[in-house]
C-alpha cells in the first residue's frame, strides 16, 4: 500500500510539473507573439509614413529643390501628367532598378499619386499605390488614401502587405484622422506638427491577427521620421499590451517601449527588424 501511495504520488509529481512546463512554455509563446506583432506593426507603419514623408518633398518641393531639402539630380525621377498644372493628375515617382534615399533606405520601384485637386483645397484627394516597391529587400504592396476635411484635418486610410525579404508577410489596414497642429498656416511642411488618431488591425508574420487603438494621439514632426509620443493599445487575441512611443523623452528617436500583459516591459527600435 505504500509502495502504490509513493508510486502515485511521484506520478502525481510528474503530472504537475511537465502540466508548469507547459504553461511557461505557452505564456512564452504567447509573448513571444505579442512581441511580433509589435515589430510587424511598427515596421509597416514606419514604412508608408517614410514613403509619405518623401512623397510630400517631392510632389510640394521637387526634386531639385533647393535649401531645406536634398537636392536629387538622378533617382528617383517625377513624372507628372497632365503637366499644365490642372486637375486632377497623376504623378509617378520612379526608383528604378534602385536608389538611396536620404534616410539611406535603397528602394526601387514605384509610388503611383492620383491627385483630384491641390491637397490644401477641402474635399481633394490623393491615392498613393505602391507597384513593384521595394526598400531594403522588403516589398510593400498596397494604398493610401488620403482626404481633405478641412480645418488642418486630413483623414487617411491605410490598406497594406509587406513581404520581408526572408519571405514572411504581413498586413495591416487601418483609419486614421491626421490634424496639423503646428505650421498649417506656413507655406512648407518641414515646421508642420501632426496629431494622428484612430484605429488599425492586421495579421503579423505568424497569421494571428490583432486590433490595435490610439488611446493618447501620436504626435509626428515632420522633420522627424518617426512618431514623437502618444500610446497605442494593441489586443490580439485578448493579450493586451501598449506601445509608448514617448518613452525616454525625446521627441525625435525610433524608441518605443512595449509593456506586454504579464507587466513586463521592453524597449524596441521602430525600424525595420532585417536591418537590425
Amino acid at each position: 500500500m505504500k509502495k502504490f501511495s509513493f508510486l502515485s504520488m511521484l506520478l502525481l509529481g510528474l503530472i504537475l510539473t511537465f502540466a508548469a512546463c507547459n504553461k511557461d512554455d505557452d505564456n512564452n509563446d504567447s509573448l513571444n507573439e505579442d512581441v511580433i506583432t509589435t515589430e510587424d506593426l511598427t515596421a509597416v507603419e514606419d514604412l508608408v509614413l517614410d514613403a509619405e514623408d518623401e512623397i510630400e518633398e517631392l510632389i510640394e518641393n521637387g526634386i531639385m529643390a533647393e535649401g531645406e531639402v536634398e537636392v536629387r539630380e538622378d533617382c528617383p525621377t517625377r513624372t507628372v501628367e497632365p503637366a499644365d498644372g490642372t486637375f486632377p493628375k497623376t504623378i509617378t515617382i520612379d526608383y528604378g532598378d534602385g536608389c538611396t534615399s536620404p534616410r539611406s533606405r535603397e528602394k526601387s520601384g514605384q509610388i503611383v499619386i492620383v491627385q483630384s485637386a491641390p491637397l490644401n483645397e477641402t474635399g481633394a484627394t490623393r491615392t498613393i499605390t505602391f507597384v513593384d516597391y521595394y526598400v531594403d529587400g522588403a516589398h510593400l504592396e498596397g494604398t493610401t488614401t488620403l482626404t481633405n476635411n478641412g480645418n488642418s484635418s486630413f483623414t487617411r486610410g491605410f490598406e497594406h502587405k509587406i513581404t520581408y525579404p526572408d519571405g514572411d508577410v504581413a498586413m495591416w489596414e487601418a483609419e486614421h484622422t491626421y490634424t496639423v497642429i503646428l505650421g498649417a498656416n506656413t507655406p512648407r511642411m518641414f515646421d508642420d506638427v501632426v496629431k494622428i488618431e484612430g484605429s488599425s488591425s492586421g495579421t503579423n508574420r505568424d497569421g494571428k491577427t490583432y486590433s490595435a487603438e490610439i488611446i493618447e494621439p501620436l504626435i509626428k514632426a515632420k522633420i522627424c521620421p518617426w512618431v514623437g509620443n502618444g500610446i497605442r493599445q494593441v489586443n490580439r487575441n485578448g493579450n493586451v499590451f501598449t506601445i509608448d512611443y514617448g518613452f525616454g523623452g525625446e521627441d525625435c528617436d525610433n524608441k518605443a517601449q512595449v509593456t506586454l500583459p504579464n507587466g513586463e516591459t521592453r524597449v524596441i527600435r521602430i525600424e525595420p527588424r532585417w536591418r537590425r
